[in-house]
């Protein structure tokens, strides 16, 4: 977790990027680390342990939104326009539509599209760290992303599957893609054969309590 003090405002990179960070209270940090420390009861330990490794990260994100929004974080008590965070969902980025589909083999889209890019506002931002795929054989094998115009190397989905039999294959990435305020993202997989595949994200968006306020 990160630690509880005041954070002044600054400036860090974020996705080798400079961004500006917004100043934070105590307060901020304590509601923070009190949303992620419940959600992370939610997770299999290997993921636990990744989220809390990649806290920092998580929380520039929130004081990069905060620096457009000049809202305080309020996370499980936010209103109107103050800050929380969210699990990224099927609603967020497939259009409602569950993640265990019918695929075929070969490279196809999964988060937007080169044509049709994923743009965050200026008073939210993403973070993925993690893709599980709740199937006994998985199909996605391989991730292309593709932030701002700059394309990743190519990864491997490589499935952890040593716990038992409760345990959802999961590929960890170890460097996280933090989607900044106004940044704009696709993701591809390929699939090495044609059937059922469930690959889906592991991440948070910040957003302003106004977004979860709305029924769908």
């Amino acid at each position: 977790m990160i630690e509880v003090r005041h954070y002044p405002e600054e400036t860090q990179a974020i996705a080798g990027k400079s961004y500006r960070l917004a100043e934070m209270k105590p307060e901020e940090a304590e509601a923070f680390n009190n949303w992620l420390a419940y959600r992370l009861g939610h997770l299999h330990p290997i993921l636990q342990q990744h989220v809390i490794n990649n806290a920092d990260a998580i929380f520039k994100l929130v004081r990069a939104v905060k620096v457009k929004t000049k809202q305080d974080f309020k996370g499980e008590t936010a209103r109107s326009n103050e800050l929380t965070l969210k699990f990224v969902d099927e609603d967020d980025v497939n259009s409602g539509a569950p993640f265990v589909k019918t695929v075929t083999s070969g490279w196809q889209n999964f988060i937007a599209s080169q044509t049709a890019q994923r743009t965050m506002g200026e008073d939210e931002a993403e973070i993925y760290l993690a893709f599980v795929n709740p199937v006994d054989t998985p199909l996605a094998r391989k991730l292309r992303y593709v932030k701002d115009g700059d394309a990743y190397v190519i990864r491997d989905l490589e499935y952890d599957t040593r716990f038992d039999r409760r345990y959802v294959p999961t590929a960890l990435l170890q460097h996280v893609w933090s989607i900044p305020p106004e940044s704009n993202f696709y993701v591809r997989v390929k699939y090495l054969a044609n059937g059922t595949d469930a690959l889906t994200p592991v991440g948070f968006r910040v957003v302003k309590a106004t977004t979860l306020m709305t029924e769908a």
